[in-house]
């Protein structure tokens, strides 16, 4: 699991601290989780899934599916970005060296 959390902070453009800051625990149990020295616990996971309620519990849990619950077949993805949101970001466009691309539309 600790791989999946790494995913979703590298997915969220997040550092670690700020990953850790927003879902309310120390850095040091997140960096014992990602360092793999501890285990994610329940109340660790809830407070991933509480904040981020686009990431798919059952993609965290057992890496089945698609980590985002919104993920379309189109490549929209809607997300909550809790920090764009006081700046009017309404969409975010990735371009991929393949030339594939994916938008990111924050929902309201």
């Amino acid at each position: 699991m600790k791989d999946r959390i790494q995913q979703i902070i590298d997915f969220l453009g997040l550092n670690p601290n700020t990953f850790a800051h927003e879902i309310g625990v120390n850095r040091s149990t997140l960096s014992h989780v990602l360092n793999g020295r501890n285990k994610p616990s329940i109340d660790f996971t809830q407070k991933v899934l509480n904040r981020y309620s686009e990431i798919s519990a059952r993609w965290l849990l057992t890496g089945v599916g698609k980590m985002t619950l919104s993920e379309a077949e189109s490549g929209h993805h809607i997300l909550s970005l809790s920090s764009t949101e006081n700046k009017g970001v309404k969409k975010i466009v990735v371009f991929y060296d393949n030339n594939r691309f994916e938008e990111f539309i924050r929902s309201e």
